[in-house]
């Protein structure tokens, strides 16, 4: 029994909300890169490097933050970038190229509810991103939404049981999620493996293997 007048915490008190993720990246907007620029690199390198060897007409990227992809994608191709937080894209528009080729466009919205039309988008990127989001659910669906069917959706994103670490880590990061903006608990056999679409490719990235790159077709299994 927890003694008179203590505070106990309950799953609304550790749920992360939308305005927890806006308020928490406003904050990071001027140390993001310098916390996980060079560390979340090797991800967005390979995350580029796959999107050259797909035919993709436009793109979107949802939680595009400071736009550290931004130079990476394809020139000729057309980009969307959205975010919560008006200080991360503040800083992302400081990347966009003026002589790019294919335009730049960046929003403010919410992933979850999306301003766009139905397969308004060849591809979806979503650059750790998926375990921010407060309902990864409801996200999915708008992402499958404005993907055309069979769009390429590509995830880079930590999910749980990298490692004996990586376990102890996310179960002491687990109360303050809300302070953190993030869910350093994400099963991948949840929100990956048990969604009904094709897996086309998995692989490990990041030091110690803490992030996975999945490459996924917008259509049912088959």
């Amino acid at each position: 029994m927890p003694k008179a007048g203590a505070q106990t915490r309950t799953g609304a008190d550790l749920k992360v909300t939308a305005k927890d993720v806006r308020d928490r990246y406003d904050t990071y907007a001027n140390i993001y890169d310098k916390l996980f620029g060079m560390v979340l690199e090797p991800g967005r390198k390979a995350l580029a490097a796959s999107l050259r060897q797909q035919p993709v007409s436009n793109i979107l990227e949802i939680g595009v933050g400071t736009g550290l992809l931004l130079p990476q994608y394809p020139p000729q191709v057309p980009v969307t970038g959205v975010d919560l937080s008006p200080g991360m894209l503040r800083k992302a528009r400081e990347k966009v190229d003026p002589q790019r080729p294919a335009p730049v466009t960046l929003l403010v919205a919410d992933g979850e509810r999306l301003p766009f039309a139905d397969g308004a988008f060849d591809c979806v990127t979503l650059p750790y991103t998926y375990s921010v989001t407060p309902d990864p659910r409801a996200f999915m669906r708008e992402v499958r939404r404005v993907c055309k069917p069979g769009g390429l959706i590509v995830i880079l994103n930590h999910f749980s049981n990298a490692g004996p670490v990586w376990n102890v880590l996310e179960a002491l990061a687990k109360p303050f999620v809300r302070k953190l903006g993030f869910d350093s608990a994400f099963s991948y056999a949840e929100h990956v493996e048990q969604v009904d679409w094709q897996i086309e490719s998995v692989r490990k990235v990041n030091a110690f293997n803490l992030s996975r790159l999945v490459l996924i077709r917008n259509a049912p299994r088959s």
